[in-house]
């Protein structure tokens, strides 16, 4: 028997909504003409800032899901699954409406009171810092909750908080009644210790707030149902349960099949981010460089992920060709986030560079960094070994290289953990779209790449584990890429290079921001 999922997809850069049908060979795919799209576009006016207005996204939201009923598209759905960036926050007063705007994951702002006191970094507040990290998977920095609500309640001045939300929480309040967090989504605010799966009284110590102002972790086998009137408005949705809330990272992974042992996806996107997914609970000894959440209550993901990705290539895209946002579809600012987008980013350019860009190096910290690695702030990108002879196609590609180098290295930490010989399977918009860009990232990490066919892949992960269908890396269509065997060893050593600078200006780029 056929079945229907509605997906929901709460991005940073865009809302959609599509549906997908499993067909009687237990297979998904998605309907034709059953997608709704709504671009988002990030406030920056501050540098670090990254914020997004949280009615008008759940008013696009509601648009995206509107267009589908009219449509007919929503007939026949038995279930709804919802993925969702990791990390927002929004501070909500006593009747439920958001206090300000919602903090996404790329605002750098916040900053924690013990910050300010001179010993804050001694070694027991390390070894304190480091114990919270080993059980909630998340660093103490400013991309998690410890840090955001406090400063968040700092910035409300007079503002009564009642609570503090995520994007997905304030979406199921307004439309189910309820603000349960999936495991998912709460194992993201690094306040939830992820093998206990309750949430952490240290980490809400820090927070300085309690358990009551946050959301209510979901029950097991939690399902969600529409309120009253929002079944009158979408009544093809009347019967269908909500499944819980995953994290778009993890739903990007079961998207491509690759959620088993011995595998590892590679996501270029706006930002880039490898993982690999392992049983639950997972009490290992998480190594440095990497965090850990929840996919659900019987698995975990481990990665490591950069705040570079496709929009570092569209900056330099748009120096080369002296181009403006209309032309080259972003800008980038000092947040790190696309602004004024209004065409696709063209990732299918030939790009005539020698790999290794003749010397040309970029270290990524336009956008900043994200936890575990050393807090840098937005802003603080560099170029090195430009010279005359040198043109703007020179910066582009050593962009692009240094995404793949960061991944080079979240690879090698990850297979340091335990995880050993993975097989990579790669997709996002870059990857998808860049024949050059896939070629350039299986010549940096020396082996070859899955790169699936399959559009969609975060959405159809979610949908996948909300209709209970196992997606498998080997039985999708790829395209197999091999390494350039000529480019191998030329692009070592500019990684070495690029390492040797990495080290010798962090400091400096850190010291930036303090």
């Amino acid at each position: 028997m056929e079945e229907r999922a509605l997906a929901i997809d709460l991005g940073s850069s865009s809302v959609r909504a599509i549906v997908f049908q499993k067909d009687g060979n237990g297979t998904l795919q998605t309907v034709p003409g059953a997608l709704s799209r709504r671009p988002r576009h990030m406030s920056t006016a501050e540098p670090g800032q990254a914020t997004f207005d949280a009615e008008g996204y759940f008013a696009d939201l509601v648009a995206c899901i509107d267009e589908l009923e009219a449509a007919g598209c929503l007939e026949s759905i038995s279930t709804v699954a919802v993925d969702s960036q990791w990390h927002s926050i929004v501070p909500i007063d006593s009747s439920g409406s958001p206090i300000g705007q919602a903090l996404s994951w790329a605002d750098t702002r916040p900053r924690h009171p013990l910050t300010e006191l001179k010993d804050a970094r001694m070694p027991a507040e390390e070894a304190r810092f480091e114990d919270l990290r080993q059980r909630t998977g998340c660093a103490f920095a400013p991309l998690y909750w410890t840090w955001r609500a406090p400063w968040l309640v700092a910035q409300a001045g007079g503002s009564s908080i009642a609570r503090f939300v995520g994007l997905p929480e304030l979406v199921g309040q307004q439309l189910l009644d309820d603000p349960s967090t999936s495991l998912s989504m709460a194992s993201g605010t690094g306040l939830l210790a992820t093998a206990e799966q309750q949430w952490d009284d240290e980490a809400l110590r820090l927070a300085g707030i309690t358990a009551a102002m946050l959301p209510p972790l979901a029950p097991p086998g939690w399902r969600g149902r529409l309120s009253p009137t929002w079944r009158r408005r979408w009544p093809g949705l009347a019967g269908a349960d909500w499944s819980p809330v995953v994290g778009d990272g993890a739903a990007a992974n079961v998207g491509v099949g690759c959620d088993r042992p011995g595998q590892a996806a590679m996501t270029i996107g706006t930002s880039a981010a490898v993982r690999a997914i392992r049983p639950a609970p997972d009490r290992s000894q998480l190594a440095p460089n990497l965090w850990r959440y929840c996919l659900d209550a019987e698995r975990v993901v481990v990665g490591a992920a950069f705040s570079s990705g496709g929009q570092l290539y569209a900056w330099a895209l748009s120096l080369w060709e002296g181009t403006s946002t209309a032309a080259t579809g972003a800008l980038v600012d000092g947040a790190g986030m696309a602004r004024g987008v209004s065409h696709e980013v063209r990732y299918d350019l030939p790009l005539d560079i020698a790999a290794g860009s003749e010397g040309v190096l970029v270290l990524p910290w336009h956008a900043g960094t994200r936890p575990p690695a050393p807090s840098v702030p937005g802003g603080q990108g560099c170029i090195v070994g430009l010279g005359l002879g040198h043109t703007g196609a020179h910066i582009v590609s050593a962009a692009v290289e240094a995404v793949c180098f960061q991944l080079a290295q979240g690879l090698a930490d990850l297979e340091q953990d335990g995880e050993k010989a993975l097989e990579i399977v790669a997709n996002g918009g870059a990857i998808d779209r860049s024949p050059w860009w896939r070629a350039r990232l299986a010549s940096v990490l020396g082996r070859p790449l899955h790169c699936p066919t399959v559009q969609e892949t975060t959405a159809l992960g979610a949908a996948a584990l909300a209709l209970g269908v196992e997606l498998s890396a080997s039985s999708m269509e790829d395209e197999l890429v091999a390494p350039v065997e000529e480019d191998v060893k030329e692009l070592a050593r500019a990684r070495a290079r690029w390492a040797s600078w990495y080290d010798k200006l962090l400091p400096i780029a850190r010291a930036a921001g303090e």
